[in-house]
Order: structure tokens, then C-alpha cells, then sequence
């Protein structure tokens, strides 16, 4: 799990890290003006603001965010204490607020929380559905058998539904490299990618020179309901790796 953490390293005064730190978490901390070309270029599980105020520029970033990712949470950590400033961050689309002097105990509740939320939601595209929480996809309400390369391909063209996905994003979110993959290598994958999904790989189009769009047509009245996957036995999220931490951060 990828949690961004931006803020201003001169105002900052909560580990973040610190109170999120744990098998399989990876905290990438960044300025606030680097915000609009990190969150178009990658994906996060979570994203968590640091700003001793809330100001416009604050706000822009948000709105960044939001116009990328409508899912992702987002975390305030800031001593505004004026609430209508704080109410006016909710609008804007930040997912919870919190005092930039709690405890990372509350805090790593807190983040467990927004993230246990936004995975509560599958991701719906056609006959495909994907459960974030689960790491599982479903095709016509049957698990699709992926490898884990696939399932976060397939996350990210869902999330993206309707768009084109350059291989630059691809490259960015699912292989995570500086270094592209070998030419033929998504290739390889969208191939085995489609097998997978059967008739369903019809509304998996190639954009050539570009990248890659997942769509569908629209669903029949009654119909999406019909495409939800079983509920499961033993629900599980990314939250599960967000161990609260009781020490507090040497100032």
C-alpha cells in the first residue's frame, strides 16, 4: 500500500510515517506544489494533507486530486482552527479533517477508516466489477482468475473507465519504474488480460501510439445489481496494514 503524504517540510510537525509505519506500507512524502504532477502520474491508497492552515492553494490541490481520482482518500492534518475554513475543505472533497497535534494512535484509526470507506465500493465497469478491498475482479458475478500484474492492470483502466490510459500511466502505476518494460511486455499482459475476460475483452480497446481504454455500454435497468459479487466471508482492505501506534513522534 502507497500512502503520499504532502505538505510543507517547514511546517511540518507529524510523522506521518511514524504513525502509518508497517509491513507493506510505503509513505512517499512530497511538497504541496508537486502535488498536480505526482497525482496524475500515480496512484495512491491514500493521500494525506499537511498544512498548518487551509488556504486557496491548499484547496487547488484538492480539487487536483479530486479531478484525477474521485476515490482516493483524502486526509487533512492541519491547526486551522476556524471551522468554517474546515467546512469549506470538506466541500472542496477532503474525506476527514484532523488536529495536527492527535495522538498517531487516532490518527492511524482515523486513516484506517476513510480507507476502509472507499474500499467499501466496488468499481464497476460493464460486466466487470473489482473489489479493492478484496483485491479481487468479477466478470458477470464470477471471480476472474488474475495474477496480481493483471489485477492492478485491470484496476487501473476501471478507474479510468472511458478514458484513454497512456502506457506512461501504465508504466507509472502498475510496473512502478523509472525503466519502461521491455516493448512487448504490456503487450503480453493486456493479451493474457483479455483472454481472461472472454467476450468481455470487447470493451478493452488499444489506442495505438497511446495506450489502453476500458468502457462499456450502459446497464439495463436492474442489471448492475445483478453484477455485484458475493458478499465476502472474510472481508479484508488495506486498512488491516494501518497498525495504530501508541508512542508519539520525538519532536
Amino acid at each position: 500500500m502507497r500512502i503520499l503524504a504532502l505538505g510543507d517540510p517547514a511546517h511540518a510537525t507529524f510523522d506521518v510515517a511514524a504513525a502509518l509505519g508497517g509491513a507493506g506500507i510505503e509513505v512517499c512524502a512530497h511538497e504541496l506544489e508537486a502535488a498536480p504532477r505526482i497525482v496524475a502520474d500515480q496512484r495512491f491508497s491514500m493521500i494525506v494533507l499537511q498544512f498548518p492552515s487551509i488556504n486557496d492553494a491548499l484547496l487547488r490541490v484538492v480539487t487536483c486530486v479530486r479531478e484525477r481520482d474521485e476515490r482516493v482518500p483524502v486526509l487533512l492534518l492541519t491547526g486551522e482552527p476556524n471551522l468554517q475554513a474546515k467546512l469549506r475543505a470538506f466541500e472542496t472533497g477532503i474525506d476527514d479533517c484532523v488536529p495536527c497535534d492527535c495522538d498517531p494512535a487516532e490518527f492511524a484509526c482515523r486513516a484506517r477508516a476513510v480507507i476502509r470507506r472507499a474500499c467499501a465500493t466496488p468499481i464497476r465497469v460493464g460486466p466487470i466489477v473489482i473489489d479493492e478491498g478484496e483485491q479481487r475482479a468479477f466478470l458477470d458475478s464470477q471471480p476472474l482468475d488474475l495474477t496480481a500484474r493483471e489485477f492492478t492492470l485491470l484496476r487501473q483502466l476501471a478507474l479510468r473507465a472511458g478514458q484513454v490510459v497512456t502506457r506512461q500511466d501504465i508504466q507509472a502505476n502498475v510496473w512502478r519504474s523509472e525503466k519502461p518494460p521491455d516493448s512487448n511486455v504490456l503487450e503480453v499482459h493486456v493479451g493474457r488480460l483479455r483472454n481472461k475476460l472472454g467476450a468481455a475483452a470487447l470493451h478493452l480497446r488499444t489506442v495505438r501510439g497511446v495506450g489502453y481504454s476500458l468502457f462499456a455500454p450502459p446497464l439495463a435497468a436492474g442489471a448492475e445489481q445483478a453484477l455485484l459479487p458475493p458478499p465476502s466471508r472474510h472481508p479484508t482492505s488495506d486498512c488491516t496494514e494501518l497498525a495504530p501506534r501508541t508512542e508519539r513522534a520525538a519532536s
